[in-house]
């Protein structure tokens, strides 16, 4: 597997097309955090599909990984940025 990190989550997202069935409203960031968009805004949308699927933010903006989990890539997590909400809470 080659390395991967942040910036190439980041650029995956960016290349998706709206007809991809990807759950990219699940891609947040290692604080539990959405993560800002070039516009300088955290993504309402994304906010709002995990909402609906019964992810909860707490006062500060951060989803408890404790409580819904997160999927672990195949590669070094002390360098890396950005975890999968799992399907399964």
């Amino acid at each position: 597997m080659v390395k991967t990190g942040p910036r190439q989550v980041g650029y995956a997202m960016a290349a998706l097309t709206p007809d991809q069935d990807v759950p990219w409203h699940r891609v947040i960031n290692s604080k539990g955090e959405l993560s800002l968009r070039k516009n300088g805004k955290a993504d309402e949308r994304q906010r709002q599909l995990l909402t609906e699927e019964g992810v909860l933010f707490d006062a500060k903006g951060r989803v408890d990984f404790d409580q819904y989990g997160w999927l672990e890539a195949e590669f070094d997590m002390d360098h890396e940025d950005s975890f999968l909400l799992s399907d399964n809470p």
